[in-house]
């Protein structure tokens, strides 16, 4: 089995950039850029094109999707975002005027902007507040009414990568009949995840992210009989079973829809992101995603003591059950200090005041002791307001 520190060379990294924002965008392996340019150059000349990038492409990517989800790849949706997903619960779900949607405050907009969209049907979107600094199963058993039809939830928190309890919601949901919704957009491919285990009813995920694929793509699992009770909002030629027929075949057309996740996805693959994401896929289904999160944990622990004695304040969770791979912190004008390490070459996000580093198994232990050495000289450097704004 191939070493952590070796897989790095998959990927054409600077080699002065220390990269910590798999949060914001994974950088696209060597292997999916060969896969893009195969099928891009079969693009440039279309005769070439054929079965692979209509179906055996698609249902790849379906396969592996699963493979990530824990499920099966029947119970996969291709679509092309976090929020294309979500928008199949929030549209799809049997639910009806008054019906009330569970959602935490403050929770990211592709998870929560498809349910205040449904509004317009009547559907009651509910904030959910957190009793302590970090938010419990318990805060959303006790907003639960007779009218509570959909709790919605990220795994884990963007600004903060805190991880909720999916067991623990999931099985809140169950027992008492509501539909459980939920945004893996900072999970999927660094968490392990399973549909069944965890009582999920719709899982949605991106590629760009830890997914290491193109923007534009991404995933919906969804569970077999849970598809049975929904109804698709879209209509395209590839969800109806009749569409190699109508290929060939003049009208009427039978609008017979597939079953399964295929059922909801509306026109042509986008070929050429899946087969990119398909080559992302097959690494990180390779390396397991236990393995990679057992790195990601390993290699921020050494950040994590850092901090804890430091002038910086940690606002992740220091509960080891509730850790993920996004290790927030913030201090004094975050903005510019994001500036000063990005002049030295160590790149993170900024989300909600806050830094944020989200390493991936392509990142080393050295790198990290890099930005432990780097924040610990701007422990003394005196920060002032930038005229320009970036830190308000």
């Amino acid at each position: 089995m191939e070493r952590m520190e070796d897989l790095r060379r998959a990927f054409d990294l600077h080699p002065e950039a220390i990269y910590l924002d798999a949060a914001g965008e994974g950088p696209l392996p060597r292997c999916a850029r060969d896969a893009l340019l195969s099928v891009l150059d079969r693009k440039i000349n279309p005769f070439r094109l054929g079965g692979e990038e209509y179906f055996q492409i698609p249902g790849r990517v379906r396969e592996q999707s699963a493979r990530i989800a824990g499920c099966r790849p029947e119970e996969i949706v291709l679509t092309s975002s976090t929020g294309a997903g979500i928008n199949l619960a929030a549209a799809g779900l049997p639910l009806k005027a008054g019906d009330e949607v569970l959602l935490l405050k403050g929770d990211f907009p592709a998870l929560v902007n498809p349910f205040l969209q449904a509004r317009s049907r009547g559907i009651v979107p509910v904030d959910i507040t957190p009793s302590g600094k970090f938010p419990s199963p318990l805060d959303f058993q006790r907003a639960i009414t007779p009218r509570t039809r959909v709790i919605a939830v990220s795994h884990v928190l963007a600004h903060n990568g805190f991880r909720n309890d999916l067991a623990a919601l999931g099985g809140i949901c169950r027992e008492r009949g509501i539909w459980f919704v939920v945004d893996a957009a900072q999970s999927a491919g660094v968490l392990p995840l399973n549909l069944e285990e965890t009582s999920i009813d719709l899982l949605a995920a991106p590629a760009h992210k830890w997914l290491l694929g193109p923007p534009g793509a991404g995933f919906a699992a969804i569970r077999a009989d849970v598809m049975e009770r929904m109804t698709a909002p879209a209509v395209g030629w590839m969800g109806a079973m009749s569409h190699a027929a109508q290929l060939i075949a003049p009208p009427p057309f039978d609008l017979s829809r597939f079953i399964g996740g295929r059922k909801f996805e509306v026109g042509t693959p986008s070929y050429l992101q899946l087969a990119a994401w398909s080559a992302s896929l097959e690494m990180i289904n390779e390396i397991g995603v236990e393995r990679i999160e057992k790195h990601v944990t390993t290699i921020l622990e050494p950040l994590r003591e850092y901090l804890g004695n430091s002038p910086y304040k940690v606002i992740s969770s220091p509960d080891v059950s509730h850790r993920s791979g996004i290790l927030s912190f913030t201090g004094k004008f975050p903005a510019k200090l994001l500036r000063l390490l990005h002049e030295q070459k160590i790149f993170a996000g900024l989300r909600a005041g806050a830094l944020r580093f989200s390493p991936h198994f392509y990142n080393k232990a050295e790198e990290i002791g890099r930005v432990i050495e780097a924040l610990r000289e701007l422990e003394s450097v005196k920060l002032d307001a930038d005229r320009k704004g970036e830190n308000l």
